[in-house]
């Protein structure tokens, strides 16, 4: 499976799925997510740095990640979250905040001092 640094799937992997009908109709919807000021990070801390905050990030959505999920780093800071056909808007939105809740924990866990 074609996985990238952050240790998610590429967007390659995901324009294959939304190309199959039968595998984009499993999905009900996308949540997208990105890292505000990251090319401030990159260019202040260094791009290893950088590819350390988008490691932390993909991890996070993992670890939140429900079964019929899918999560795909897609570029640079950007990440999509497919959401199986069970999936409602609210349940996007709680998912959200746990992926938030997560990020901010690790965070204050580790002191990263990330501002530009």
């Amino acid at each position: 499976m074609n996985i990238n640094l952050s240790g998610l799937k590429q967007s390659t992997v995901l324009k294959e799925i939304l190309s199959d009908p039968k595998d984009a109709s499993e999905i009900s919807c996308f949540l997208r997510i990105g890292v505000d000021g990251f090319k401030g990070i990159n260019e202040k801390f260094g791009i290893d740095y950088g590819d350390k905050i988008l490691q932390g990030v993909a991890k996070c959505i993992l670890d939140n990640l429900e079964p019929g999920y899918q999560a795909f780093h897609v570029v640079s800071d950007e990440y999509i979250i497919t959401a199986p056909k069970e999936c409602d808007v609210e349940d996007l939105h709680e998912l959200y905040r746990q992926i938030r809740r997560s990020v901010d924990l690790v965070i204050e866990k580790n002191n990263y001092e990330a501002l530009y």
